[in-house]
């Protein structure tokens, strides 16, 4: 296989004037002290299925000349050449997660395996080989691609939700009645087979869950503990108890009560409702609420010398959901709930929390691809149209162009040891990217996802060089830069619990092969 050609370049983070401006508040995540860089999410091929030849498309592979494409064609669904390449080539969740949890490129649908059919082994299988304790956690099934993808699961399909679910929850090759030792400590998402989209109570399929048996294995509702260890917890107020008890520890699985989503798919949800019109569900915890409690898990006996540290992945996985229905009020709701989940990462270390700190704990921000390829109002008519900022508390101006996943960059912050490490890892640089999208602190140069667990490997082998104790992944599925900047835009951004501004200075340009 040839080299990848790869470009090492320092940022100046948060250079004023580097590119154009949407007016928009600022993130603490955007500060000087974190690293940013986008990042390239296509897929190893098209396939639904395993092709075999472990063989890159070079047709789905990132291109800045064919995603700015301004020729016109004649209307919709395209518009643009440049629209239709990149709603063309895109990844789906699973197999961007399984390029994030592995550092392999795979085909579409598939869970942790290659496209010649091997188990690749995850980002979680290594955390605990290496005695760290770990989490996945979502605010949709816990079974889905993404969180099933940040876990120990292996799958052909992505479909095989109750097959996927008996792997995260009795270990690998483990059943009801004869589970293996669990790789994962917590296991927090939807999927309650006694509840509706809105809460209310229901007959749905235990297939998320791990199937009729499992459900038995689980209290059937009533909580308990699984033959493989995990106590069970339903209720907002057992969820809200561990978010505020920062002394426990054990294995815990959080499936809350309701259905697909925490709040995405209740009722009411139009293309033209600001955020917060319809009423919330009212007893499900929020995303915020369920990382506070897994963070209170999996460092339960921290001060103790022989702890190795944890794991931790949190996915804003109805972000996706809700760009696909194209209501952007909606993705502006979950894109909160998911910062707000950031803000309770950075108390939480800010306030070394049984010793965990900045020091010691890798933090990435990022997405798994973008999804309803959001552009301003006039994005049919004009190239990449900008969204229109309406003030606070109001919807951006803004038009989706599909309702479907695309072929562009994301955003990634990093932050903590070892977060340096993709300065050495860049692949190129896509000079319109700041222009297009007005987002400050981005040059436009650009990593892989599959460098984001070169880099959260390297943070895990002790070998003395980028060296985390802790890791903290989190994923909001199908948030591009524009769904980024309508939240920031509508407001409610998450102020910083302590930020300590870094100065990063030129560095020289340095290339490898």
């Amino acid at each position: 296989m040839t080299p990848r050609k790869k470009l090492a370049l320092a940022l100046i983070a948060g250079a004023a004037g580097l590119f154009p401006q949407v007016a928009r508040a600022v993130p603490f995540y955007e500060g000087d002290d974190w690293l940013k860089v986008a990042c390239t999410t296509y897929p190893l091929n098209l396939s639904a299925n395993p092709l075999g030849t472990g063989v890159q498309d070079p047709n789905v592979v990132y291109d800045p000349a064919m995603m700015w494409d301004e020729t016109p064609q004649a209307g919709g669904p395209f518009y643009f050449n440049g629209y239709e390449w990149t709603m063309t080539t895109y990844t789906d969740s699973a197999a961007a997660g399984t390029a994030l949890a592995t550092g392999q490129k795979t085909y579409n649908g598939s869970i942790n395996i290659s496209d010649t059919g091997e188990d690749l082994t995850t980002i979680v299988e290594t955390a605990h080989a290496t005695g760290r304790k770990t989490g996945t956690i979502s605010s949709v099934q816990f079974s889905h691609a993404t969180p099933a993808a940040m876990s120990n699961a292996h799958s052909l399909s992505r479909n095989d939700y109750a097959g996927i679910a008996t792997q995260m929850i009795y270990g690998n090759g483990g059943s009801v009645a004869n589970p293996t030792t669990p790789v994962l400590d917590v296991i927090m998402g939807c999927g309650h087979p006694g509840y509706n989209n809105n809460g209310n109570v229901a007959s749905g399929s235990t297939r998320y869950i791990g199937g009729d048996e499992a459900w038995a294995d689980m209290g059937s509702g009533a909580g308990g503990t699984t033959s493989s260890g995990f106590q069970v917890v339903h209720t907002k107020a057992a969820f809200d108890a561990l978010a505020l008890d920062d002394s426990i520890s054990g294995r815990y699985l959080g499936i809350p009560e309701v259905g697909t989503t925490l709040q995405q798919s209740r009722s009411g949800a139009n293309a033209s409702d600001a955020p917060y019109e319809d009423p919330f569900n009212a007893d499900v915890p929020t995303l915020e609420t369920m990382t506070r409690a897994a963070l209170n898990i999996l460092d339960g006996n921290s001060s103790d010398p022989n702890e190795q540290g944890f794991f931790l992945h949190v996915e804003g996985g109805a972000v996706d959901w809700a760009n696909h229905a194209r209501t952007l009020g909606r993705a502006i709701e979950e894109q909160i709930d998911f910062e707000n989940s950031v803000k309770a990462v950075d108390e939480y270390l800010t306030a070394n929390t049984n010793g965990n700190n900045w020091d010691n704990t890798l933090v990435i921000l990022t997405a798994d691809h973008e999804c309803g390829f959001l552009v301003g109002p006039d994005g049919t008519t004009v190239a990449y149209d900008q969204l229109t900022d309406n003030g606070e508390g109001n919807l951006p101006g803004h038009t989706y162009i599909s309702g479907n996943h695309t072929n562009a960059l994301v955003p990634i912050f990093a932050k903590g040891p070892g977060s340096e490490l993709l300065l050495s890892l860049i692949d190129g640089a896509d000079d319109q990217l700041g222009d297009r999208y007005g987002f400050d602190g981005f040059d436009g140069t650009y990593v892989d996802n599959t460098d984001i667990n070169t880099i959260m490997a390297e943070a895990m082998d002790g070998d003395g060089r980028w060296d985390a104790k802790n890791v903290i992944l989190m994923i909001s599925d199908g948030a591009g830069f524009n769904t980024w900047s309508a939240a920031a835009m509508y407001g409610n951004v998450p102020e910083p619990a302590g930020l300590v501004v870094l100065s990063m200075g030129l560095v020289t340009l340095i290339r490898r092969r």
